[in-house]
């Protein structure tokens, strides 16, 4: 029932949208977005599902397009799209977006690496003697060149495990859920050559990022009350584990 009413609402929008159209359209509430399965992607994403119930409970509209990660939040930034997530805070996100007070997410980022490879780290520093991988955009990415990295940079995070499968680099960041989900899908149940590092690069909230405006602050309201609601009666975390709440 949850995965119907999902894909019924998946609708992908133009990004060279006119501004007019959007605005003929804003009784319908729009998310921008990237793939990060298992978290989010337009087949069956757990994220979409937790906002879709809570709007959709207040009988609203919901749209969910998907584009590469940066694109999808200048399109907030621009008011071509209504919101994006789940983002981690910084200074810089703090003064274009308005961020949900309660997160929508919390992730821990580790290290994936080689299984050739004997990584060890206690500080950032202590990587910069392997060959890493990162992707363009990504808050850990920004992490790894403000303590003086130099990783490799990769359009989208499965081209960075195939990087990684392949031994093109040492080890790359991912958030562990999701390192794990791209480990099955590009070594397609063969031999891992890919193992994990449980130590945390980051292990932060995220949040949904609303356009600074009237309606925003609307929608971001909105938001609060529902994900409080599920977070109360127990839902979220179901839903977290990609389980229908029961009725």
């Amino acid at each position: 029932m949850l995965r119907n009413s999902l894909l019924a609402s998946l609708v992908f929008f133009a990004a060279s949208m006119s501004t007019s159209t959007y605005a003929e359209q804003n009784d319908v509430v729009r998310f921008a977005l990237g793939e990060w399965q298992p978290y989010t992607s337009a087949d069956d994403g757990i994220l979409e599902k937790i906002v879709l119930k809570i709007y959709n409970d207040l009988g609203l509209e919901v749209e969910f397009a998907y584009n590469p990660w940066m694109r999808s939040a200048k399109l907030v930034e621009y008011g071509k799209a209504d919101a994006t997530f789940p983002w981690y805070a910084t200074e810089e996100r703090r003064a274009t977006y308005l961020l949900s007070t309660t997160p929508l997410l919390h992730a821990d980022t580790v290290m994936f690496y080689h299984n050739s490879v004997n990584l060890e780290w206690n500080e950032l520093a202590d990587l910069a003697k392997y060959r890493l991988g990162a992707v363009d955009g990504y808050t850990v990415t920004q992490l790894m060149q403000e303590n003086g990295l130099t990783p490799v940079i990769a359009s989208d995070l499965k081209e960075n495990f195939l990087k990684l499968h392949r031994a093109r680099v040492d080890a790359i960041p991912a958030e562990k859920r999701v390192g794990r989900n791209m480990v099955n899908l590009v070594t397609e149940g063969g031999t891992r050559a890919i193992l994990v590092n449980p130590k945390p690069l980051l292990s932060d909230p995220m949040h949904v990022l609303f356009q600074p405006t009237e309606r925003g602050r609307k929608l971001q309201a909105i938001y609060e009350k529902g994900i409080h609601a599920l977070k109360q009666s127990g839902c979220y975390e179901i839903m977290l584990e990609n389980n229908p709440c029961p009725e």
